[in-house]
């Protein structure tokens, strides 16, 4: 087999002057090298030792043959997703499924309906279960190493299989011990939704008939397009929805988890916030006649707002980030960007790193900054996200929503 050890300078001359550039015939990659597709949230590389047959890239796609026995990995400043098939193999990878900085869906196919392939791949969270579905179908669950690495091996057989990983906890198991009723279907009612609103922000309150999960789903329209989470089980939930806009309806729905994975949900709702700098009229039962859930929902409401006050103060101290500016992309270590020195304003602002350079690159003391910041607000930024987060140092759509409530956007 001929090697090309000088594959990698003319990988990047092509990718630089055509649209779509095309190797062949067991090509192996001496050193990490650019991927020159579009809509990426950051640098793209086919990996140093990575080897393949052919290798396809247009604008916003991916398309790599994979010999037998060898291994080809995209990385960024990680691995996110290696393969080492027994048989050759195609390997289909589009940008659109990489907008979180991970690869959440590729495609893999083969003439050889018998080949089996093993798979790498980066996740946000280590030590979690992770879902792999084959073709829109459960094929098992994995738990992602200290590394956030999930390793599966698929054997099922091939011709076009798609390939989705997705965080979700794994069935739990019921019956005897498990403090689960076996045979458990019905789930939580919800009731009791109260809601107050303000210009910028509603804060929502409700009970379930058991003790649930639950999590609010809400936006301009029907199709909602954000969400906010509880974690913990409880029958009493209040939820608040901040960095609304002021004179808008929103519509909501409500939905809550018991513990076999019984879904419950709420029919959709609206409201309508407040003109701007108009006063929420807010009426709070006496606390002598409060029951104990409402005590707990009016605990949980006084710490929102005493976090909202803590925020207005840090937000009067940051200056420095341009009027109208927003982080909208994802971040992470190596990376040069405009938005960097924004983000290491806000870092040095909240006390979780000092001395950072005054430029756009990303380097491991801004990386110990996200860290303390992901630490210091890891339940707001758990709720953004969607998920329980592990601050490991990128900034992704968790962390961003925070840093934008901290410079009011």
């Amino acid at each position: 087999m001929a090697k090309y050890f000088f594959v990698p300078i003319l990988f990047l001359i092509g990718v630089l002057l055509v649209p779509s550039l095309a190797f062949a015939a067991d090509v192996e990659f001496t050193e990490d090298t650019v991927l020159d597709l579009s809509g990426l949230p950051t640098i793209l590389y086919a990996k140093a030792t990575s080897k393949c047959d052919s290798l396809t890239v247009s604008p916003s796609t991916l398309n790599v043959d994979v010999l037998s026995g060898d291994n080809f990995t995209l990385k960024t400043t990680y691995d996110v997703l290696g393969l080492t098939p027994s048989a050759l193999v195609t390997l289909t990878f589009d940008t659109a499924y990489f907008s979180s900085g991970y690869v959440n869906q590729w495609t893999v196919s083969s003439a050889v309906t018998s080949a089996s392939a093993s798979f790498s791949v980066a996740v946000a969270e280590s030590n979690a279960d992770y879902l792999v579905k084959v073709d829109g179908s459960n094929y098992g669950y994995y738990i992602s190493d200290s590394s956030g690495i999930v390793s599966f091996n698929y054997s099922g057989g091939f011709s076009s299989k798609i390939f989705t990983i997705i965080r979700q906890d794994r069935p739990v198991v019921v019956g005897p011990g498990t403090g689960v009723p076996a045979g458990d279907i019905t789930p939580p009612s919800i009731s009791n939704i109260k809601v107050i609103v303000a210009d910028n922000y509603a804060r929502i309150s409700w009970q379930t008939s058991e003790p649930s999960i639950s999590w609010i789903l809400y936006g301009t329209t029907t199709a909602y397009g954000l969400e906010i989470k509880t974690t913990t089980s409880t029958t009493s939930h209040s939820l608040t929805l901040t960095g609304l806009s002021a004179s808008t309806t929103y519509h909501y729905q409500i939905k809550s988890k018991d513990a076999a994975g019984n879904i419950g949900s709420y029919t959709d709702q609206t409201f309508t916030t407040l003109a701007l700098g108009e006063k929420p009229k807010e009426v709070v039962k006496p606390i002598s006649e409060m029951t104990v859930e409402e005590l707990k929902a009016e605990i949980t409401r006084i710490t929102a707002l005493i976090t909202q006050i803590q925020s207005l103060l840090r937000i009067a101290k940051i200056e420095g980030i341009p009027a109208g500016f927003i982080f909208k992309k994802n971040l992470s270590s190596g990376m040069t960007d405009p938005d960097v020195v924004y983000l290491k304003i806000v870092l040095v602002n909240q006390g979780c790193v000092s001395g950072l350079k005054n430029n756009e690159y990303f380097a491991s003391k801004t990386k110990e900054g996200v860290k303390c910041f992901c630490q210091k607000y890891k339940e707001e930024i758990s709720q953004f996200a969607g998920y329980p987060v592990s601050c490991n140092g990128f900034v992704g759509k968790g962390i961003r929503t925070k840093l934008n409530q901290l410079i009011s956007r």
